[in-house]
């Protein structure tokens, strides 16, 4: 066996494949974000049942005041799981990212729904709903 032979050129060649990953097929990120769609999908049709009467009362459809959470959280965990596989560490940090995501969810679905149903003319005029 015969080491340290090495045809000419080839030492830049054979360092630059050690370096290279494999390709990813698919991004973390995306993987993360379907993963919320579908457990929040889950959620949304197991408390589906609650939101009906205050979305009835809202004067909006069930289905869509249900999945508006979802699609909140889609975006969201796509953009914090972006490039996980190389700066997430520990479990600490993925259940933190996680937890960004839900708390982002939720305040922007407080936002929405602030502002589409409490609009100062409706407590100006006194007037319910």
């Amino acid at each position: 066996m015969v080491e340290g032979l090495a045809v000419a050129g080839t030492e830049g060649a054979v360092a630059s494949l050690r370096q290279a990953r494999p390709r990813q097929l698919v991004v973390t990120g995306t993987i993360a974000s379907v993963d919320f769609f579908v457990f929040l999908l889950i959620a949304a049709a197991a408390v589906e049942f609650l939101l009906r009467p205050f979305a009835g009362k809202a004067g909006v459809n069930p289905c869509v005041f249900a999945m508006v959470p979802v699609w909140f959280a889609m975006p969201y965990s796509h953009v914090l799981y972006q490039s996980a596989e190389r700066t997430i560490q520990r479990l600490r940090q993925i259940v933190s990212r996680g937890n960004l995501v839900t708390l982002m969810t939720r305040l922007s679905f407080a936002a929405l729904a602030n502002w589409t149903w409490c609009q100062p003319r409706d407590f100006l005029t006194g007037e319910r709903k």
